[in-house]
């Protein structure tokens, strides 16, 4: 063949090659841009660029909103619904990774421009003054020509012939995708934010078992670093303009800087951070929560720079003068020209708080029945019963509601300075008949959890094998009325006894073999629907407390519940819980000690005494 026909030959190779290539970029299109209908992912596309795919997005959706939410990443920690219940209108978080000033103006010119935009909060991180017009990546990092201006031709040239290994980890990531976030499809798509279901649905317990964790070993040892503030010249130009835009066109705009951890913000110079907060004022009022207590307590942040969900709504919570809400005193203030030397002077003043201020450990028992002798594991008498709650009491214990734990935690309410929580699985007739006198005789709470299926019943799902009896919902609702026996769930019929089952039992909130995940979500929701129609509503009252039969859950099933409703939930893992005021997660996995009726009040009090001396 000649030098000619070769040069044609490898001509069109490479051609039919970069058609192939630019073929499947556009019918995978694993960042959107292309309008993904084939697929249809856009939390995937988001996770690879999201200033390029939230862009795509609102140009179909973006007249759902009219109040946005900008920043960088850590601007996903202030939930959309929380700003719209503070501040109406309907919310969609723009926020990208690593998102400096320009990226903000930029995104800030666009929906004023293309949306009837309400109101902008304007999320402020110190990285935004660390640079200035940077760009990671040109697929990963750039923005959308909508929002830069920038050359269609070359933007979509760029997606069309991008590495196939975006295409083909796009393919891939449908093969283990699933119900709960994974790291290639971290966002909410409707609200444009992380998708933190999982997330903020793990437990949160002791700060030292937290730090273990790898996810946040970072404050087990936090590094040291220099970070200087070099745009901040850019940055606060850039905030000025946004200002301008939105008074330009009638658009409220509430400027806040984001909770920081203590630990990062020594990376920075305390002269260049005074000097940004105080020129800040001159441009704009601001809400600055960058450091106060909440700095010092790791457990309030997933990472160095992004603070869990709650604390953003904490900080919502602040600006709107929500004071039913938990907010430490010193978290969150209100700078003005006026106050704003004085603020930059007193910044550094701010330090932890003791941890019996805002944390309480709390350890709950676990019983069953009652028999009239005797006493085991699932057993205890009346009398033994009785001797304990004593022993108890003298020990200084004094038993505590759901209700006072969610307000501790939700609102900052009080607990005692020894509090004990006292459950009851299953929902045996002998609890009605034995504990809540018992309790009430001596001034003392309780929860009980009842199956949904065995409320009333003396017989196995009318199978005809005899059961210990169950009490009935009027005899529960008379309990609950009594202000003494809370009422939360064991599920309606998720605790199955295998022997009276025909086919295979579901005896707790695992998956079954086989099962698949959409099955099993489906399940779970069955079950908390029936159990919401033929418990809950005879009952009067919300259930909201959740304990797993048996102890087995998953995280997924505490997302699940956790979508139901349910704001706490319970294990049978010996050990002491920290609850902790404005984490609502350190209410959730709540371990329990069991309690046997061979066990004396002295006992007890001793099981409970070593417990706390090993925590």
């Amino acid at each position: 063949m000649s030098a000619k026909k070769w040069f044609f030959a490898f001509l069109g190779a490479c051609l039919l090659l970069a058609l192939l290539v630019a073929a499947a970029n556009l019918i995978i299109d694993p960042f959107g841009v292309f309008g993904d209908a084939v697929f249809d992912w856009y939390s995937f596309n988001e996770t690879n660029n999201p200033r390029v795919a939230k862009t795509v997005w609102l140009e179909e959706h973006g007249g759902e909103y009219d109040s946005f939410i900008l920043g960088a990443s850590s601007s996903s920690s202030f939930p959309t619904e929380a700003a719209e219940r503070y501040f109406g209108g309907s919310f969609y978080n723009l926020f990208g990774y690593g998102s400096d000033m320009q990226d903000i103006e930029q995104s800030c010119a666009y929906v004023l421009e293309n949306f009837d935009a309400r109101q902008i909060i304007l999320c402020f991180y110190l990285s935004c003054a660390e640079r200035y017009g940077y760009e990671s990546d040109p697929l990963t990092g750039s923005m959308h020509p909508d929002m830069d201006g920038g050359s269609r031709i070359a933007f979509y040239s760029r997606y069309l012939f991008a590495n196939l290994r975006y295409a083909w980890g796009k393919l891939t990531a449908l093969e283990r995708d699933g119900y709960l976030a994974q790291s290639f499809d971290v966002f909410d798509v409707t609200t444009g934010a992380y998708d933190k279901l999982a997330r903020d649905t793990e437990p949160i317990d002791s700060l030292e078992s937290y730090v273990s964790r790898e996810a946040y070993s970072v404050f087990a040892d936090y590094p040291s670093c220099f970070l200087p503030l070099d745009a901040r010249e850019e940055c606060l130009l850039g905030i000025e303009r946004i200002r301008d835009m939105c008074a330009e066109n009638g658009t409220a705009l509430t400027v806040l800087c984001v909770p920081a951890y203590a630990g990062a913000l020594r990376c920075y110079d305390p002269a260049e951070l005074s000097d940004l907060y105080t020129r800040l004022a001159e441009i704009t009022p601001y809400w600055d929560f960058t450091l106060s207590s909440v700095s010092y307590e790791p457990r309030y942040f997933y990472d160095s720079t992004h603070l869990r969900n709650s604390v953003g709504e904490m900080a919502l919570a602040r600006i709107a003068g929500d004071e039913s809400m938990y907010i430490p005193e010193d978290f969150g203030v209100y700078v003005t020209s006026g106050n704003a030397a004085e603020h930059a002077a007193a910044l550094w003043q701010a330090g932890p708080a003791p941890e019996e201020s805002y944390s309480a450990e709390l350890p709950v028992l676990l019983y069953h029945n009652f028999c009239e002798e005797g006493g085991d594991d699932m057993y205890v008498t009346p009398e033994r019963f009785k001797e304990q709650l004593l022993a108890l009491r003298e020990a200084g214990y004094e038993t505590v509601s759901l209700a006072q734990l969610e307000a501790y935690v939700n609102s900052g309410g009080e607990l005692p300075e020894k509090p004990l929580l006292i459950t009851f699985d299953d929902g045996y007739l002998t609890n009605y008949e034995y504990a809540w006198p018992i309790l009430s005789e001596l001034g003392m709470r309780a929860v009980i959890f009842p199956v949904g299926v065995t409320v009333g019943a003396t017989v196995y799902k009318d199978t005809g094998h005899a059961i210990n009896p169950h009490f009935t919902a009027e005899q529960a609702k008379e309990m609950l009325v009594s202000g003494v026996i809370e009422i939360g769930s064991h599920s309606y019929d998720l605790h199955q006894f295998q022997d009276y089952e025909t086919g295979v039992a579901r005896e707790n909130l695992l998956p079954l073999a086989g099962e698949s995940e959409k099955e099993y979500i489906e399940a779970l929701r069955r079950d908390t629907a029936l159990f919401e129609e033929r418990v809950s509503s005879l009952l009067g009252a919300p259930v909201t407390a959740f304990s797993y039969p048996h102890g087995d859950y998953t995280a997924l099933a505490e997302a699940i519940l956790h979508e139901e409703g349910y704001t706490m939930s319970f294990v049978t893992e010996n050990r002491i819980n920290s609850v902790i005021r404005g984490l609502p997660q350190s209410l959730l996995q709540l371990g329990r000690y069991a309690v046997s009726g061979e066990q004396s009040g002295a006992e007890v009090v001793a099981m409970l005494e070593e417990a706390f001396g090993a925590n």
